[in-house]
């Protein structure tokens, strides 16, 4: 390549390099770092809770309140049995703003709003991490991220039980749990019982959980079956935290239905009768929605149970 064409060439790189820094500096856009606010504390925390079954905003009869921790000095979350987690400040709604307004300084916090009713409460509870920042609004108002909490209506339950009973020879439909050999019901050593749950109220829903079953020295849960799915099956031996014991399977939320068309979950326990026998008289389901709630002073609903005789 001669002296001529190779300084052609470095002058053609060279434009192509150039032109390249001017298109870049007309096309880039620089983003400054987002600087913190002004004020920091004694804040107002405008906050919104929305009624997601009814597409409604609350504006009542609930508690709002901001925890800035989330286990107590024993560990535990606020929604446990025995916690003594208490909010770091509560909040009141204002109809002029149409906010629940929180005095809180800027940092990161737990949101808990739940149902005050008591008897005839209607949302289930919710807890949402949320932040509130800086600002410099001489007002101090901020809007924390997220800005809007959402509850949802606990959804009506009404269950059904049939039970099947089988010896050597088949299945036969029974009304209860007879163990005893020999005895009215063509001795019969296993049972196969199908809990039906109806869940009934347009965008409403039954909270993730358990259903448990007693634990009887006479009749052994063996297997469970939720809607057809084979579910695993685990053993609560202490009464502590949660009041309940005995076998146990999990769930996940449901969703409800309208009232022509609930939504149906088949519940499927197979039992196998024992030979060492036993003093029970009853078999309990016990079907424990939104099991993650325990505490007293924030959960509201009862559970729905269903007692079956053990006839001997």
């Amino acid at each position: 390549m001669d002296t001529t064409t190779k300084n052609a060439l470095i002058i053609v790189v060279a434009l192509v390099f150039v032109g390249a820094l001017v298109f870049y500096g007309l096309t880039y856009t620089y983003f400054a770092p987002a600087l913190p606010g002004k004020y920091s504390q004694g804040l107002l925390a405008k906050l919104r809770i929305q009624d997601d079954t009814l597409g409604t905003l609350v504006i009542a009869n609930i508690n709002v309140g901001l925890y800035g921790q989330t286990t107590d000095t024993s560990g535990r979350t606020v929604f446990e049995r025995y916690s003594t987690l208490n909010p770091t400040t509560s909040s009141s709604y204002d109809a002029t703003k149409g906010f629940w307004i929180a005095s809180v300084d800027a940092g990161g916090y737990q949101l808990v709003a739940y149902d005050t009713r008591g008897g005839s409460a209607v949302y289930y509870p919710v807890k949402v991490d949320l932040t509130v920042p800086s600002t410099d609004d001489v007002d101090l108002e901020v809007v924390p991220n997220p800005s809007t909490a959402h509850l949802v209506q606990r959804a009506a339950i009404t269950k059904a039980l049939a039970i099947t009973g089988y010896n050597t020879t088949g299945g036969f439909s029974a009304s209860n749990f007879n163990v005893t050999q020999g005895a009215g019901f063509n001795n019969f050593t296993s049972f196969r019982a199908e809990y039906t749950f109806t869940i009934s109220g347009l965008n409403t829903i039954v909270k993730a959980g358990r259903i448990y079953f007693a634990k009887l020295t006479e009749l052994p849960v063996t297997r469970v079956l939720v809607n057809g799915q084979e579910a695993a099956i685990g053993e609560d031996t202490t009464a502590g935290e949660d009041g309940l014991t005995g076998y146990y399977v999990e769930f996940t939320d449901w969703q409800g239905g309208a009232t022509a068309t609930p939504t149906v979950v088949y519940c499927t326990v197979y039992f196998t009768w024992s030979t060492v026998a036993g003093t029970d008289t009853n078999m309990l389901m016990t079907l424990a929605d939104y099991y993650e709630v325990q505490r007293t002073t924030i959960k509201w609903w009862a559970y729905s149970t269903t007692t079956t005789v053990v006839d001997y």
